[in-house]
């Protein structure tokens, strides 16, 4: 007998609808590849592919062109949405195939019309995605005053120790919080220098509202 299940497997060199099956999938751009001539010429590299790239097909192509413009070096970094759409048709029959629902970095949803025949085309919308910056957000300030309370506790160590959290994951996430604040957090920087070299071994701050009894 002859066992034919090895010539039904799909190809294994890149993401297939039948890999959808189970539901969407949100990816993140990694790397684009275009290779002119191919039949499937454009390679979409996300996070996580365990070598098994993302090859949009032209109408899918047609779509990233209309959203995030026709430089695919400006891609890497951002998110797609995939699902298996059942009803996409190869020489006349519905075969499934990979279609894009959501994009990040769209403002709203964006509308491109698919050629479904030839003289015969459709719309088709992908709408915009939602991305949670992945980057760290722990002990992120909310607010301004969260923001200036961090940064005049850095800043009443001295002028090298604000710097130094200034340049921290902490310190970037609120310069553009605090950044009208810089002429009052370089003076407490002044003031915490001059206490340092008039005690060195670092007298503990006076709290507000507390003064000598």
């Amino acid at each position: 007998m002859t066992d034919l299940s090895d010539t039904i497997i799909a190809k294994s060199d890149q993401t297939n609808a039948i890999d959808l099956i189970a539901g969407p999938k949100t990816i993140k751009v990694a790397e684009v590849h275009v290779k002119k001539g191919d039949d499937q010429p454009t390679t979409i590299k996300f996070e996580g592919d365990n070598g098994h790239p993302y090859k949009p097909s032209k109408g899918m192509r047609r779509v990233l062109c209309a959203a995030w413009g026709k430089e695919s070096s400006a891609y890497p970094g951002r998110s797609m949405t995939l699902f298996n759409n059942p009803d996409v048709t190869w020489a006349g029959k519905k075969v499934g195939g990979i279609q894009i629902s959501h994009l990040s970095n769209i403002d709203g949803p964006i509308t491109v019309p698919l050629i479904i025949t030839r003289g015969n085309s459709k719309p088709f919308t992908v709408q915009p995605l939602q991305v949670q910056d992945t980057a760290s957000t722990q002990d992120k300030p909310e607010d301004h005053d969260t923001a200036l309370k961090l940064a005049k506790a850095a800043a009443n160590e001295g002028t090298e120790a604000f710097k130094e959290w200034w340049n921290s994951d902490e310190g970037k996430t609120i310069r553009k919080l605090v950044k009208d604040d810089m002429p009052e957090l370089q003076e407490i920087c002044k003031t915490a220098d001059i206490v340092v070299e008039s005690d060195p071994f670092g007298a503990p701050p006076i709290e507000e509202g507390e003064g000598a009894s």
